[in-house]
């Protein structure tokens, strides 16, 4: 039997919290991701669970947040880059980029290489 699913998309401030409005528990709809302000999802299901037209909808949404991120990442200066990594680094990358004797610019490469495929918005 199928499962009901009717996509619900909000937008509370630190991302997009992604909801099947067909299922309610304690008076919340049931969370199936989260989508960083950066694009990366945040499964709750397995995305198999979701019927294709809604997974589609989903993927649209963090490719234009990380789009959206990278624009708006790009075009800060190197220095604010630097401090909003910084900021969310692990505490490993940032103990390590800290004591590194290079250029900012290296600096942001090194987070930016260390945090790959993880979000960072």
């Amino acid at each position: 039997m199928e499962q009901k699913f009717e996509l619900f998309m909000g937008c509370l401030g630190n991302g997009t919290t992604v909801c099947n409005k067909a299922i309610e528990s304690h008076g919340e709809y049931a969370k199936v991701a989260h989508i960083s302000n950066d694009g990366h999802i945040a499964w709750y299901v397995e995305p198999t669970s979701i019927p294709g037209d809604a997974l589609l909808r989903i993927e649209h949404c963090a490719k234009v947040s990380a789009e959206k991120f990278q624009k708006w990442f790009s075009e800060l200066p190197v220095t604010s880059q630097y401090q909003y990594l910084l900021d969310r680094a692990p505490h490993q990358v940032f103990m390590t980029v800290t004591q590194m004797s290079c250029d900012i610019k290296n600096k942001v490469k090194y987070i930016l290489d260390s945090m790959h495929g993880k979000s960072i918005g």
